[in-house]
């Protein structure tokens, strides 16, 4: 193993502190077992967490699309009054 600088949000082991390099990390053991629960454990909440966001992006567009076509509606309506309007004063 070859202590190196590893990238940003990374939680691998590196083998380097902020005073050098560290002893390598011992295998297995009781620790092993709640280091892999807790991977597990962030791994589905990111992918629990990405449909979460994905789908309110998703109802945030429909949503606008929505309003959007119905200020085109409201706009037109208000159009056609005007003309009528104006068609009832000539």
């Amino acid at each position: 193993f070859h202590p190196h600088q590893p990238p940003p949000g990374s939680y691998v082991y590196s083998g380097v502190h902020d005073h050098g390099p560290m002893i390598p990390p011992r295998e297995g053991g009781p620790f092993a077992d709640l280091v892999g629960c807790a991977v597990a454990a962030k791994e589905a909440s990111d992918s629990y967490l990405t449909g979460v966001i994905e789908a309110e992006q998703k109802n945030c567009k429909e949503e606008s699309a929505k309003a959007n076509a119905k200020a085109r509606i409201d706009k037109e309506k208000e159009r056609k009054k005007g003309e009528k309007r104006k068609a009832e004063e000539e």
